[in-house]
């Protein structure tokens, strides 16, 4: 049997195997991931060029996933050692992972001298820049040609942002159901959208709510989304509404909201750009639209 050895896991997922043993099925393969599904969640194993995201574990050498004979739909055994698929005669060792917590806390909003505002507006900056003027960056960059799938959009995302501030589960469950799945992706470009504009909420427990009202309002989100989109985008979201994002989203936020650099900030919002074909511009998109809303309403950023 081959055995990979893990550098890194998410502490959710160690967490998660605290009742013993569990029993997985393999959902999908790509060259550098591999995802796992049971009990309606999914668990990443990614190539070490990979950052973690939510639920995953970190190889410490790059690997082809598509090469080791893995099937789709293969039975899989997950314990707090490892993950064996032995149809497969391969299994992944999490003995030395060194545990992550990618949780999002309420950011302290210690800034001052409009530092937040600024840092918004070199994110912005960037994403004109450098982002995907197909996808759903002009919604958030003015100066950005519209694209006739963001202009169809736009009115949506307004209105969804209006329903998530206010917290009627009801219209806000209706105003998410008509937003996810839209545009193309693995997780779709309106998807990745949402998934920045609920980090931003969260890191600024927006709108004077406090953080757990902000995860419900979350979790109605990604509630919304099942059966409207693909299983990897609802699986996304309900982490985010558990406050755990992917590493590079993570950093990103902890720079925009706590104080950094130009630099720093410009160096991790390459990190997310880099997220997939275009999921990264359309999350960072997300990011600088409810950046914006979040910098109107409180003047303590």
């Amino acid at each position: 049997m081959k055995i990979y050895l893990a550098r890194e896991i998410c502490l959710a997922l160690l967490s998660g195997l605290d009742n013993g043993p569990t029993r997985a099925r393999v959902h999908s393969i790509f060259s550098g991931a591999l995802n796992l599904s049971y009990s309606g969640r999914i668990i990443t194993l990614l190539s070490a060029e990979k950052r973690l995201v939510p639920y995953s574990a970190g190889l410490r050498n790059a690997a082809d996933f598509k090469r080791l004979n893995i099937a789709k739909g293969a039975c899989v055994d997950i314990s707090h050692s490892g993950i064996n698929i032995l149809s497969a005669d391969v299994a992944f060792s999490f003995e030395s992972a060194a545990p992550v917590d990618l949780s999002l806390r309420p950011a302290q909003r210690g800034t001052s001298g409009g530092g937040f505002a600024q840092r918004l507006a070199v994110l912005r900056d960037f994403l004109s820049a450098h982002g995907n003027p197909a996808g759903m960056a002009p919604v958030a960059c003015r100066e950005m040609n519209a694209n006739v799938f963001s202009a169809s959009i736009s009115g949506k995302v307004l209105e969804f942002c209006e329903r998530f501030e206010t917290g009627d589960p009801a219209s806000l469950k209706a105003s998410a159901s008509g937003m996810v799945g839209c545009g193309p992706g693995l997780t779709p470009a309106s998807d990745d959208f949402i998934h920045g504009l609920l980090a931003v909420y969260l890191a600024g427990v927006a709108f004077g709510e406090a953080y757990s009202e902000t995860l419900t309002r979350a979790r109605l989100v990604a509630e919304a989304a099942v059966e409207k989109t693909t299983d990897i985008s609802v699986n996304m979201l309900y982490n985010c509404a558990e406050g755990l994002l992917p590493a590079d989203l993570l950093q990103l936020i902890l720079c925009l909201f706590s104080g950094c650099e130009t630099l720093e900030l410009e160096r991790a919002a390459q990190e997310v750009l880099q997220i997939g074909a275009t999921s990264g511009s359309d999350t960072l998109a997300g990011v600088c639209f409810a950046g914006r809303r979040v910098a109107a309403y409180t003047d303590s950023l």
